[in-house]
């Protein structure tokens, strides 16, 4: 890998890192579960109690937004932990075509 290209995936990477997302407590989890399980209805009660949830903005999610893959409430959209995969690999391929436009 030309030194270029690694430091762009490094920067790409690390921007991507300092992307927060929030795990919601538990205690939050078991408060909205009708309301988790409405959106989530590819699960059951047990899958439901080993998949976590996070809280991202819902801009940031815009795809599962789309799809109705998450739960919306209060600008903040409540993203499984099966779609997080698919955010991350998302906004990585965003920030490498933007440091590729950009050089």
């Amino acid at each position: 890998m030309s030194r270029f290209v690694h430091q762009h995936f490094t920067i790409v990477l690390q921007k991507i890192h300092d992307h927060v997302f929030v795990q919601i407590p538990k205690e939050e989890k078991k408060a909205k579960l009708a309301r988790l399980l409405n959106t989530f209805q590819y699960m059951n009660a047990t899958q439901f109690d080993v998949i976590d949830f996070y809280k991202v903005p819902f801009r940031r999610v815009l795809d599962l937004v789309k799809n109705r893959k998450v739960l919306l409430e209060k600008g903040q959209a409540y993203v499984s932990s099966n779609d997080l995969g698919n955010l991350i690999a998302s906004k990585l391929r965003q920030e490498v075509s933007h440091s590729l436009a950009v050089s």
